[in-house]
């Protein structure tokens, strides 16, 4: 008889998500797709550790909904939230409570510092990624929701056309502990998935009679 090979982990299912403001859109050109880039970004450098299932942007309470409930249909273990701007919280809370998940803010900053020089109101909004992370946070703490803020630098190898900042920041320290930390949260989703449908053997005596 031979024994049977033991099964390879399944690899934990991520729901992300990005947050804005819908008012942005039509003010300031490239606003949103810029935010929609940084979102593919994250999506991809998750893939390495999860699969990743990315709703996209979620800009106002009726995408929430629709979020909360396409989350669930994937059967998602974990919760990533991309503050890619400011964003109202009711706009995305709908989100954590349909979806009944851990949520993991991140807060990253595509630049380490800003243009000042050159910076317009639209480049403003592109780099004020955590102006809204103390809203998020006290809005699921008043909602009783499980969250954690990972901070640092998004971890761009390339700048953007649109920006006038440097957002070359792969190789900074804060980005490199903030991607450490965010493949730490990607892991133990695939450790809770794997446990959840794994099976153990139990060799010996479980009652000596």
């Amino acid at each position: 008889m031979e024994n049977s090979k033991i099964k390879p982990p399944l690899k934990g299912r991520v729901g992300l998500y990005s947050i804005g403001h819908p008012h942005y859109w039509n003010q300031f050109e490239g606003l949103h797709d810029r935010m929609i880039h940084y979102g593919k970004f994250i999506e991809n450098r998750l893939s390495e550790y999860a699969e990743v299932h990315n709703f996209g942007m979620v800009d106002e309470e009726s995408k929430a909904h629709q979020a909360g409930e396409w989350f669930n249909q994937q059967n998602v273990d974990i919760l990533f939230c991309h503050a890619s701007t400011y964003a109202m919280s009711a706009s995305h809370l709908p989100i954590a409570q349909i979806c009944k998940r851990p949520v993991v803010v991140l807060n990253l900053q595509p630049a380490l510092q800003m243009n000042y020089a050159k910076t317009t109101t639209g480049e403003w909004l592109a780099h004020c990624v955590a102006c809204c992370v103390p809203e998020i946070s006290n809005a699921f703490r008043r909602a009783r929701i499980p969250f954690h803020v990972v901070s640092g630098l998004l971890g761009l190898e390339k700048t953007p056309e649109i920006s006038v900042a440097n957002e070359v920041t792969y190789h900074h320290p804060d980005a490199i502990e903030a991607w450490k930390e965010i493949e730490e949260w990607a892991k133990a989703a695939t450790v809770v998935r794997t446990l959840q449908y794994g099976r153990m053997g139990f060799l010996g005596h479980t009652y000596p009679g």
